[in-house]
Protein backbone atom coordinates (compact mmCIF):
# COMPACT_ATOMS: atom_id res chain seq x y z
CA UNK A 1 0.00 0.00 0.00
CA UNK A 2 1.11 3.57 -0.65
CA UNK A 3 2.03 5.89 2.20
CA UNK A 4 0.06 9.11 2.34
CA UNK A 5 -0.77 11.91 4.76
CA UNK A 6 -3.71 14.29 5.05
CA UNK A 7 -3.52 18.05 5.67
CA UNK A 8 -6.83 19.87 6.12
CA UNK A 9 -8.59 16.77 4.80
CA UNK A 10 -6.62 16.70 1.51
CA UNK A 11 -4.62 13.55 0.78
CA UNK A 12 -1.02 13.89 -0.37
CA UNK A 13 -1.81 11.48 -3.24
CA UNK A 14 -3.69 14.35 -4.91
CA UNK A 15 -0.49 16.44 -5.21
CA UNK A 16 1.12 15.72 -8.58
CA UNK A 17 4.59 14.20 -8.33
CA UNK A 18 4.67 13.89 -4.51
CA UNK A 19 5.59 10.62 -2.79
CA UNK A 20 5.60 10.03 0.98
CA UNK A 21 8.59 7.71 1.36
CA UNK A 22 8.36 7.05 5.09
CA UNK A 23 6.07 7.87 8.00
CA UNK A 24 7.11 8.40 11.64
CA UNK A 25 6.65 5.67 14.24
CA UNK A 26 3.78 5.95 16.68
CA UNK A 27 5.12 7.37 19.96
CA UNK A 28 3.63 8.00 23.35
CA UNK A 29 2.37 11.58 23.72
CA UNK A 30 3.94 13.89 26.24
CA UNK A 31 2.27 15.95 28.96
CA UNK A 32 2.23 19.70 28.31
CA UNK A 33 2.25 22.15 31.19
CA UNK A 34 2.19 25.88 31.64
CA UNK A 35 3.97 27.66 34.50
CA UNK A 36 2.51 31.02 35.52
CA UNK A 37 3.52 33.43 38.25
CA UNK A 38 1.00 34.17 40.99
CA UNK A 39 0.23 37.88 40.87
CA UNK A 40 1.55 39.71 43.93
CA UNK A 41 2.90 36.58 45.63
CA UNK A 42 5.91 34.31 45.57
CA UNK A 43 5.49 31.03 43.76
CA UNK A 44 4.18 29.56 40.55
CA UNK A 45 1.08 27.74 39.29
CA UNK A 46 1.70 24.70 37.09
CA UNK A 47 -1.27 23.99 34.83
CA UNK A 48 -1.66 20.79 32.84
CA UNK A 49 -2.76 21.63 29.30
CA UNK A 50 -3.38 18.08 28.09
CA UNK A 51 -1.40 15.95 25.67
CA UNK A 52 0.39 16.78 22.47
CA UNK A 53 2.45 14.58 20.20
CA UNK A 54 6.20 14.81 19.78
CA UNK A 55 7.39 16.48 16.61
CA UNK A 56 7.48 13.90 13.81
CA UNK A 57 9.40 13.81 10.57
CA UNK A 58 8.38 12.33 7.23
CA UNK A 59 10.51 11.63 4.16
CA UNK A 60 9.23 12.76 0.77
CA UNK A 61 10.34 12.39 -2.83
CA UNK A 62 9.38 14.14 -6.06
CA UNK A 63 9.03 12.46 -9.43
CA UNK A 64 7.85 13.11 -12.96
CA UNK A 65 6.22 16.38 -13.95
CA UNK A 66 5.84 17.80 -10.44
CA UNK A 67 5.15 21.45 -9.63
CA UNK A 68 7.26 22.59 -6.70
CA UNK A 69 4.90 25.49 -5.93
CA UNK A 70 2.03 23.03 -5.50
CA UNK A 71 4.11 20.89 -3.13
CA UNK A 72 5.18 23.90 -1.04
CA UNK A 73 1.60 25.18 -0.95
CA UNK A 74 0.31 21.77 0.23
CA UNK A 75 2.67 21.61 3.23
CA UNK A 76 2.26 25.27 4.19
CA UNK A 77 -1.53 25.45 4.12
CA UNK A 78 -3.13 26.71 7.30
CA UNK A 79 -6.81 26.37 6.45
CA UNK A 80 -9.76 28.22 7.93
CA UNK A 81 -11.61 27.86 11.20
CA UNK A 82 -15.06 29.11 12.20
CA UNK A 83 -15.78 29.92 15.86
CA UNK A 84 -19.50 29.93 16.67
CA UNK A 85 -20.44 31.39 20.05
CA UNK A 86 -23.60 31.50 22.18
CA UNK A 87 -23.40 32.74 25.81
CA UNK A 88 -26.63 31.01 26.87
CA UNK A 89 -25.80 27.39 27.74
CA UNK A 90 -29.12 25.93 26.58
CA UNK A 91 -28.97 27.72 23.24
CA UNK A 92 -25.30 26.79 22.90
CA UNK A 93 -26.27 23.11 23.02
CA UNK A 94 -28.85 23.67 20.27
CA UNK A 95 -26.23 25.54 18.24
CA UNK A 96 -23.83 22.62 18.65
CA UNK A 97 -26.44 20.13 17.46
CA UNK A 98 -27.19 22.21 14.36
CA UNK A 99 -23.51 22.64 13.48
CA UNK A 100 -22.66 18.96 13.99
CA UNK A 101 -25.47 18.14 11.56
CA UNK A 102 -23.75 20.33 8.96
CA UNK A 103 -20.78 17.94 9.09
CA UNK A 104 -17.97 20.48 8.64
CA UNK A 105 -14.88 19.63 10.73
CA UNK A 106 -13.38 23.12 10.98
CA UNK A 107 -15.94 24.56 13.40
CA UNK A 108 -15.48 25.27 17.11
CA UNK A 109 -18.49 26.05 19.33
CA UNK A 110 -18.02 28.10 22.49
CA UNK A 111 -20.25 29.47 25.23
CA UNK A 112 -18.69 32.76 26.32
CA UNK A 113 -19.19 36.50 26.45
CA UNK A 114 -17.59 38.75 23.84
CA UNK A 115 -15.05 40.10 26.35
CA UNK A 116 -13.74 36.55 26.90
CA UNK A 117 -12.63 36.45 23.27
CA UNK A 118 -10.62 39.62 23.73
CA UNK A 119 -8.82 38.03 26.69
CA UNK A 120 -8.02 34.96 24.56
CA UNK A 121 -6.18 37.17 22.02
CA UNK A 122 -7.76 35.27 19.14
CA UNK A 123 -8.21 37.44 16.06
CA UNK A 124 -10.55 36.93 13.14
CA UNK A 125 -10.87 37.96 9.50
CA UNK A 126 -14.67 38.11 9.73
CA UNK A 127 -16.96 38.57 12.75
CA UNK A 128 -20.74 38.30 12.55
CA UNK A 129 -22.46 39.79 15.61
CA UNK A 130 -26.14 38.84 15.76
CA UNK A 131 -26.83 40.88 18.88
CA UNK A 132 -29.72 40.63 21.38
CA UNK A 133 -32.51 43.06 20.44
CA UNK A 134 -36.09 44.16 21.14
CA UNK A 135 -37.41 41.62 18.63
CA UNK A 136 -39.70 43.74 16.47
CA UNK A 137 -39.04 41.40 13.55
CA UNK A 138 -40.72 38.59 15.50
CA UNK A 139 -44.02 40.38 16.19
CA UNK A 140 -45.75 38.49 13.38
CA UNK A 141 -45.21 35.03 14.88
CA UNK A 142 -44.54 35.61 18.58
CA UNK A 143 -47.11 37.60 20.56
CA UNK A 144 -44.94 37.60 23.68
CA UNK A 145 -42.43 39.89 21.94
CA UNK A 146 -45.21 42.48 21.56
CA UNK A 147 -46.10 42.49 25.25
CA UNK A 148 -42.42 42.70 26.24
CA UNK A 149 -41.68 45.66 23.94
CA UNK A 150 -41.14 49.15 25.37
CA UNK A 151 -39.03 52.17 24.49
CA UNK A 152 -37.11 51.58 27.73
CA UNK A 153 -36.25 48.07 26.55
CA UNK A 154 -35.21 49.42 23.14
CA UNK A 155 -32.70 51.80 24.76
CA UNK A 156 -31.51 49.07 27.11
CA UNK A 157 -30.88 46.84 24.08
CA UNK A 158 -29.02 49.64 22.31
CA UNK A 159 -26.61 50.00 25.23
CA UNK A 160 -26.08 46.24 25.46
CA UNK A 161 -25.46 45.99 21.71
CA UNK A 162 -22.81 48.70 21.85
CA UNK A 163 -21.16 47.01 24.82
CA UNK A 164 -20.99 43.69 22.94
CA UNK A 165 -19.56 45.29 19.80
CA UNK A 166 -16.93 47.23 21.79
CA UNK A 167 -15.95 44.03 23.63
CA UNK A 168 -15.48 41.97 20.46
CA UNK A 169 -13.96 44.72 18.28
CA UNK A 170 -10.32 44.09 19.36
CA UNK A 171 -10.73 40.51 18.11
CA UNK A 172 -11.35 41.71 14.55
CA UNK A 173 -8.20 42.09 12.46
CA UNK A 174 -7.48 45.44 10.81
CA UNK A 175 -9.18 45.36 7.42
CA UNK A 176 -11.50 42.60 8.61
CA UNK A 177 -15.22 42.42 7.90
CA UNK A 178 -17.81 43.08 10.61
CA UNK A 179 -21.40 41.98 9.99
CA UNK A 180 -23.90 43.58 12.37
CA UNK A 181 -27.41 42.12 12.51
CA UNK A 182 -30.57 42.32 14.62
CA UNK A 183 -34.11 40.98 14.33
CA UNK A 184 -35.60 44.39 15.01
CA UNK A 185 -36.45 47.48 12.88
CA UNK A 186 -36.13 50.65 14.98
CA UNK A 187 -33.30 53.01 14.09
CA UNK A 188 -31.99 53.21 17.68
CA UNK A 189 -30.77 49.61 17.53
CA UNK A 190 -29.93 49.67 13.84
CA UNK A 191 -28.75 52.84 12.02
CA UNK A 192 -27.71 54.67 15.21
CA UNK A 193 -25.53 51.76 16.21
CA UNK A 194 -23.96 51.58 12.75
CA UNK A 195 -23.01 55.26 13.08
CA UNK A 196 -21.66 54.59 16.58
CA UNK A 197 -19.42 51.80 15.26
CA UNK A 198 -18.11 53.82 12.32
CA UNK A 199 -17.44 57.00 14.27
CA UNK A 200 -16.12 55.53 17.54
CA UNK A 201 -14.45 52.26 16.53
CA UNK A 202 -13.40 53.08 12.97
CA UNK A 203 -15.08 51.34 10.05
CA UNK A 204 -16.45 51.94 6.57
CA UNK A 205 -19.84 50.65 5.38
CA UNK A 206 -19.79 48.28 2.42
CA UNK A 207 -22.37 47.65 -0.30
CA UNK A 208 -23.79 44.17 -0.92
CA UNK A 209 -25.17 43.28 -4.34
CA UNK A 210 -28.82 42.18 -3.98
CA UNK A 211 -31.62 41.32 -6.38
CA UNK A 212 -34.36 44.00 -6.51
CA UNK A 213 -36.98 41.24 -6.64
CA UNK A 214 -36.07 40.35 -3.04
CA UNK A 215 -37.75 43.62 -1.92
CA UNK A 216 -35.11 44.40 0.70
CA UNK A 217 -35.65 47.81 2.30
CA UNK A 218 -32.92 50.34 3.04
CA UNK A 219 -32.37 53.04 5.65
CA UNK A 220 -35.27 54.41 7.71
CA UNK A 221 -33.20 57.14 9.36
CA UNK A 222 -33.33 60.65 7.98
CA UNK A 223 -29.96 61.81 6.70
CA UNK A 224 -28.52 58.26 6.79
CA UNK A 225 -28.06 57.23 3.15
CA UNK A 226 -25.56 54.40 3.60
CA UNK A 227 -26.36 50.84 2.43
CA UNK A 228 -28.18 48.84 5.11
CA UNK A 229 -30.57 45.96 4.56
CA UNK A 230 -34.00 45.40 6.16
CA UNK A 231 -35.93 42.22 5.59
CA UNK A 232 -39.59 42.97 6.40
CA UNK A 233 -42.00 40.00 6.59
CA UNK A 234 -44.69 40.35 3.95
CA UNK A 235 -42.30 42.23 1.68
CA UNK A 236 -39.43 39.73 1.79
CA UNK A 237 -39.74 35.95 1.98
CA UNK A 238 -38.15 35.86 5.42
CA UNK A 239 -38.47 36.68 9.08
CA UNK A 240 -37.65 40.20 10.25
CA UNK A 241 -33.97 41.07 9.96
CA UNK A 242 -31.64 44.06 9.77
CA UNK A 243 -28.00 43.82 8.69
CA UNK A 244 -25.05 45.96 7.69
CA UNK A 245 -21.53 45.00 6.61
CA UNK A 246 -18.52 47.11 7.56
CA UNK A 247 -14.77 46.93 7.09
CA UNK A 248 -12.54 47.78 10.03
CA UNK A 249 -10.01 50.52 9.35
CA UNK A 250 -6.44 49.34 8.84
CA UNK A 251 -4.42 47.18 6.47
CA UNK A 252 -5.74 43.71 5.76
CA UNK A 253 -3.73 40.97 7.47
CA UNK A 254 -2.57 37.99 5.41
CA UNK A 255 -2.20 35.73 8.44
CA UNK A 256 -4.72 32.87 8.46
CA UNK A 257 -4.80 30.79 11.68
CA UNK A 258 -4.81 27.03 11.44
CA UNK A 259 -7.16 24.97 13.57
CA UNK A 260 -4.61 23.59 16.02
CA UNK A 261 -3.18 27.04 16.76
CA UNK A 262 -6.69 28.40 17.20
CA UNK A 263 -7.54 25.65 19.68
CA UNK A 264 -4.38 26.42 21.69
CA UNK A 265 -5.22 30.12 21.84
CA UNK A 266 -8.82 29.37 22.84
CA UNK A 267 -7.93 27.40 25.99
CA UNK A 268 -9.39 30.17 28.14
CA UNK A 269 -12.74 29.82 26.38
CA UNK A 270 -15.52 27.43 27.29
CA UNK A 271 -15.37 25.08 24.30
CA UNK A 272 -18.58 23.06 23.81
CA UNK A 273 -17.47 21.33 20.61
CA UNK A 274 -14.06 21.40 18.92
CA UNK A 275 -15.02 19.91 15.57
CA UNK A 276 -13.24 16.63 16.34
CA UNK A 277 -15.26 13.43 16.98
CA UNK A 278 -14.46 11.90 20.36
CA UNK A 279 -15.33 8.20 20.67
CA UNK A 280 -16.22 6.78 24.08
CA UNK A 281 -14.96 3.52 25.56
CA UNK A 282 -17.09 0.91 27.29
CA UNK A 283 -14.69 -1.71 28.53
CA UNK A 284 -12.80 -2.80 25.42
CA UNK A 285 -15.59 -1.64 23.12
CA UNK A 286 -15.29 1.62 21.21
CA UNK A 287 -18.50 3.61 20.69
CA UNK A 288 -18.05 6.07 17.80
CA UNK A 289 -19.05 9.70 18.23
CA UNK A 290 -22.26 10.55 16.35
CA UNK A 291 -20.45 13.54 14.80
CA UNK A 292 -18.09 11.17 12.95
CA UNK A 293 -20.97 9.76 10.91
CA UNK A 294 -21.97 13.25 9.72
CA UNK A 295 -18.55 14.58 8.69
CA UNK A 296 -18.44 15.67 5.06
CA UNK A 297 -14.85 14.38 4.78
CA UNK A 298 -15.26 11.14 6.71
CA UNK A 299 -13.24 8.12 5.63
CA UNK A 300 -14.49 4.62 4.79
CA UNK A 301 -14.00 3.16 8.27
CA UNK A 302 -17.68 2.23 8.63
CA UNK A 303 -19.98 0.60 6.03
CA UNK A 304 -23.13 2.48 4.97
CA UNK A 305 -26.67 1.21 4.47
CA UNK A 306 -29.38 3.24 2.71
CA UNK A 307 -32.78 3.58 4.45
CA UNK A 308 -36.18 4.28 2.95
CA UNK A 309 -38.06 7.43 4.00
CA UNK A 310 -40.16 5.54 6.55
CA UNK A 311 -37.09 3.79 7.95
CA UNK A 312 -35.20 7.09 8.13
CA UNK A 313 -38.05 8.75 10.05
CA UNK A 314 -38.18 5.79 12.43
CA UNK A 315 -34.43 6.13 13.00
CA UNK A 316 -34.72 9.88 13.68
CA UNK A 317 -37.53 9.12 16.17
CA UNK A 318 -35.01 6.83 17.92
CA UNK A 319 -37.10 3.78 17.12
CA UNK A 320 -35.80 0.32 16.28
CA UNK A 321 -35.09 -0.38 12.62
CA UNK A 322 -34.57 -3.67 10.79
CA UNK A 323 -31.50 -4.05 8.59
CA UNK A 324 -31.13 -6.43 5.64
CA UNK A 325 -30.07 -10.00 6.60
CA UNK A 326 -26.74 -9.57 4.80
CA UNK A 327 -25.84 -6.35 6.63
CA UNK A 328 -22.37 -6.51 8.23
CA UNK A 329 -22.10 -6.80 11.99
CA UNK A 330 -20.87 -3.95 14.13
CA UNK A 331 -21.21 -0.19 13.70
CA UNK A 332 -22.89 0.96 10.50
CA UNK A 333 -23.72 4.44 9.19
CA UNK A 334 -27.31 4.63 7.97
CA UNK A 335 -28.14 7.07 5.18
CA UNK A 336 -31.15 8.42 3.30
CA UNK A 337 -30.80 9.74 -0.25
CA UNK A 338 -27.07 9.32 0.28
CA UNK A 339 -27.00 11.68 3.28
CA UNK A 340 -25.66 10.25 6.56
CA UNK A 341 -28.08 10.13 9.51
CA UNK A 342 -25.98 8.44 12.18
CA UNK A 343 -24.83 5.12 13.59
CA UNK A 344 -26.52 1.84 14.39
CA UNK A 345 -24.86 -1.22 15.89
CA UNK A 346 -25.91 -4.36 14.09
CA UNK A 347 -25.94 -7.35 16.44
CA UNK A 348 -27.42 -9.72 13.87
CA UNK A 349 -30.72 -10.36 15.62
CA UNK A 350 -31.35 -6.64 16.04
CA UNK A 351 -29.79 -3.24 15.38
CA UNK A 352 -29.30 -0.83 18.26
CA UNK A 353 -30.27 2.73 17.33
CA UNK A 354 -27.40 5.03 18.37
CA UNK A 355 -29.02 8.31 17.31
CA UNK A 356 -28.65 10.76 20.25
CA UNK A 357 -31.82 10.52 22.35
CA UNK A 358 -31.80 14.26 23.06
CA UNK A 359 -31.96 14.93 19.30
CA UNK A 360 -34.83 12.53 18.59
CA UNK A 361 -37.93 13.86 16.78
CA UNK A 362 -40.76 13.90 19.31
CA UNK A 363 -43.63 15.00 17.09
CA UNK A 364 -45.62 12.67 14.88
CA UNK A 365 -44.75 12.99 11.20
CA UNK A 366 -47.57 12.21 8.78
Amino acid sequence: SMNYIEINGIKSTLVQGLIIQSLPPITKPKMRTSVEEIDGRDGDIVTELGYSAYDKEISIALYGDFKIDDVISYFSKSGEVVFSNEPDKRRANILTENLIKQGHPDIIVTSNYARDYTRSRLTFDVILADVPCSGEGLFRRDNSTISEWSIQNVMKCQNLQREIVCDIWPSLKPGGLFIYSTCTFNTHEDEENILFICENLGAEILTVNTDPSWNISGSMMEGFDYPVYRFVPGMTASEGLFMCIMRKHGDISQDTPDKQRSIKQSRGLNIIYDGVPHPTYKGKAIIPDHAEALLIDRNDTYPCIELSLDEALAYLHHEAIILPPDAPRGHIIVTHCGMPLGFVKNLGTRANNLYPKEWAIRMAVV
